[in-house]
């Protein structure tokens, strides 16, 4: 009597094949999933780069500009003009000083009433001072109620030291 020899061979290599087509199917869900959150991903923040414009030392601005000092207690302290003019170019003379005992980079938006940004510095540091800002877009020649917002953070890490928010009127020229 003969025995029936029993075939292992290719059920072993049917079930290596089937390993194979799942773990290449696995990788390319994880190559496609790899791509789409790549492709979504938004860092929560980068760091701005360092005003060209900014000058050493401290201003000295025309007295209607009504330039004065801000405090934010136990924070950081910067000085501007209190009268935003904005100039025939575009540009607004705001005079933000960065005194050089604050120990913190300012960064100063001036946005519409609706929040849209019209103006946007880089960062300005300890020592230094920006005359004026150059517009984002088109502004109308009138005056326009604004908000400036002076955000201060630590020069290693950037962290937020805080902001202040000043309510203004752009003056037209």
């Amino acid at each position: 009597m003969k025995m029936r020899e029993q075939a292992l061979r290719p059920k072993t290599r049917h079930i290596q094949n089937k390993i194979i087509k799942i773990s290449l199917i696995v990788l390319v869900l994880l190559c496609i999933g790899v791509v789409v959150y790549n492709r979504n991903y938004k860092p929560v923040f980068v760091p701005p780069d360092f005003d060209p414009a900014a000058q050493a030392g401290v201003p000295a601005p025309p007295e209607n500009m009504s330039y004065g000092g801000i405090e934010a207690p136990q924070a950081f302290k910067f000085y501007i003009a209190g009268t935003l003019f904005q100039q025939e170019d575009g540009t607004v003379l705001q005079y933000l000083t960065n005194p050089e005992d604050s120990g913190v980079n300012l960064l100063c938006e001036i946005v519409d009433k609706n929040g849209e940004v019209l103006y946007k510095s880089g960062l300005i540091q300890p020592g230094y001072y920006l005359e004026r800002l150059d517009p984002i877009k088109k502004i109308k020649n009138e005056a326009i109620e604004v908000d400036v917002k002076v955000y201060a953070y630590e020069p290693e890490t950037y962290y937020s030291k805080g902001v202040i928010s000043l309510g203004n009127t752009l003056q037209p020229w």
